[in-house]
């Protein structure tokens, strides 16, 4: 029953209630246990890890001498009711006694220890249906495009609706939590597994890159996978300047593809990586974060092979699931 502006002056304390774990105490007391609490009338505060709150008052008043009385409490502790007729906010113009709640926010920022793996399919990505002529049938009502179109002029995969060839095409991206101890070295992290199979030139392009002039189905060039990213960190109490707040990034991957040497099966791309890699200190020991992922996008590297250049490239996979 103390706080930054007293706790000795010689007032009563009464105990009014507590959370069921003890860890908010509420109680009532004359005494200003706070620089906001400026007149000699009882209060309710309450006394939470080494912070002590008033309770007892609103946007509109809380320190006219009213008396106050206790009404309450929610069995979470979360709302707090007492009376006073004092007017704490603007709608309340009379002069009666009045039954008011503190609503207090919503406790603690959601911290797991540690997601599980996750991954995600890819799919070929294709254009949007501008001009439909075919529909797909109840209950869908919306027409569709037939032959569907792939997004990238340059890329297809085995696929004999598209490419030709068996369906071979497999797409995926996976990211593993590393729970590192919170001492030197850094050593929390994501890890991050990119991997297309069967990535080939597309029909009718008899080079899609430098590297693929001899032609062939197989795709020898880069890809880049590009996973959309906001990062919620708290950094757990930590005195950093960017404790609280939320960040939007990208995580750009180079995939380098390699061809199988095989008419039947075309190129394999694959990237196996972490998070602090790609953007060093992203990843922090002993500061917890939620990361909210937007759908991967895999584009290609355009006409000339190369990732780095990036006029004329084009997306070619996305973030998605196949239907048989």
């Amino acid at each position: 029953s103390t706080g930054p502006a007293g706790g000795n002056g010689g007032d009563p304390v009464t105990l009014l209630g507590a959370s069921s774990d003890g860890s908010r105490v509420f109680f009532g007391t004359a005494e200003k246990l706070v620089a906001g609490d400026t007149d000699f009338q009882g209060d309710v505060y309450e006394r939470s890890g080494s912070a002590t709150t008033m309770i007892s008052k609103g946007p509109a008043g809380g320190n006219s001498g009213a008396s106050v009385g206790w009404g309450g409490m929610s069995k979470d502790a979360l709302r707090i009711f007492f009376t006073t007729d004092e007017k704490l906010v603007a709608s309340d113009n009379d002069g009666a006694t009045d039954l008011y709640a503190a609503i207090a926010p919503a406790p603690g920022y959601v911290r797991p220890k540690a997601a599980p793996r996750l991954r995600a399919s890819l799919v070929t990505a294709f254009v949007p249906c501008i001009g439909p002529n075919r529909t797909h049938g109840p209950p869908l009502s919306s027409g569709s495009c037939h032959p569907p179109a792939q997004a990238s002029p340059h890329l297809t995969v085995g696929s004999p609706d598209a490419g030709g060839g068996a369906a071979n095409f497999i797409g995926s991206v996976s990211y593993t939590v590393v729970v590192g101890v919170p001492n030197p070295p850094e050593d929390s992290d994501v890890s991050i597994q990119v991997a297309l199979s069967d990535v080939r030139c597309g029909a009718g392009v008899s080079t899609c890159g430098g590297e693929n002039a001899a032609g062939g189905s197989d795709y020898t060039g880069d890809l880049e996978a590009n996973v959309g990213l906001r990062i919620t960190d708290m950094l757990n109490g930590s005195t950093d300047t960017e404790a609280g707040t939320m960040q939007d990034d990208d995580l750009p991957l180079t995939l380098s593809c390699t061809g199988t040497g095989s008419t039947a099966i075309g190129a394999s791309c694959a990237l196996a990586t972490a998070a602090n890699a790609v953007v060093p200190a992203l990843v922090r020991d002993g500061k917890r974060a939620v990361w909210a992922l937007d759908q991967v996008r895999v584009y290609d590297a355009g006409p000339d092979g190369d990732v780095t250049t990036t006029a004329g490239r084009s997306l070619f996979a996305v973030q998605g699931v196949f239907v048989p």
